[in-house]
C-alpha cells in the first residue's frame, strides 16, 4: 500500500496544481481523480474512492473507470443497489469489457436472493440518471 499512499500524494498534488490553472481542464481533472479514487481504493478508503470517482463522473460523465473503481467501492461497502447501477452504467458505456459483465451479473444475483425477483424496483435512484445529464440517454436497458 505505500506505493498507493505515494502516488495519492502526487495526484492530490497534480489535483490542487490544475485546480489553480486557468482554461477548461475538466479531461485532465477527472482523470487525475479518476485514478485518485484507484488509489484510496486499493488503500481500502472507499468513501474518499466513491467521492473522487463522483467528482471525475461529473466532469466525464462516461468515464467507464470512474463508474468501475466507485461501483467497486460501493460493492465493498455492501451497498449493492448503488453498485449496480454504476456497473450496469458501465456495461453500457463499453459492452466488450468482461470485469462489467462479471460485475453486473454477481451484484444483480445478489439483488435478487436479497430482495427476490422485484429487486430493481428496490434500486436507488442513480444521480447520473437525471434528465439531460449526458449519460442519462443510457439508461433504456438493464442486464440481468
Amino acid at each position: 500500500t505505500g506505493q498507493y499512499v505515494a502516488a495519492l500524494k502526487k495526484y492530490s498534488d497534480a489535483i490542487k496544481l490544475l485546480e489553480t490553472e486557468s482554461g477548461d481542464h475538466s479531461q485532465s481533472m477527472a482523470t487525475l481523480l479518476s485514478n485518485s479514487a484507484a488509489c484510496h481504493l486499493k488503500n481500502g478508503d472507499c468513501k474518499s474512492c466513491i467521492n473522487d470517482s463522483t467528482r471525475s463522473i461529473s466532469l466525464f460523465p462516461i468515464n467507464l473507470k470512474a463508474l468501475m473503481r466507485r461501483g467497486s467501492a460501493y460493492e465493498t461497502m455492501e451497498k449493492y443497489g448503488q453498485a449496480y447501477n454504476d456497473y450496469e452504467l458501465a456495461r453500457r458505456i463499453n459492452t466488450n469489457v468482461d470485469r462489467v459483465h462479471d460485475a453486473c451479473s454477481r451484484i444483480s444475483r445478489i439483488l435478487r436472493d436479497q430482495d427476490g425477483n422485484n429487486w430493481r424496483n428496490k434500486l436507488p435512484p442513480n444521480p447520473d440518471s437525471k434528465k439531460g445529464h449526458a449519460c442519462s440517454v443510457l439508461y433504456t436497458t438493464s442486464c440481468s
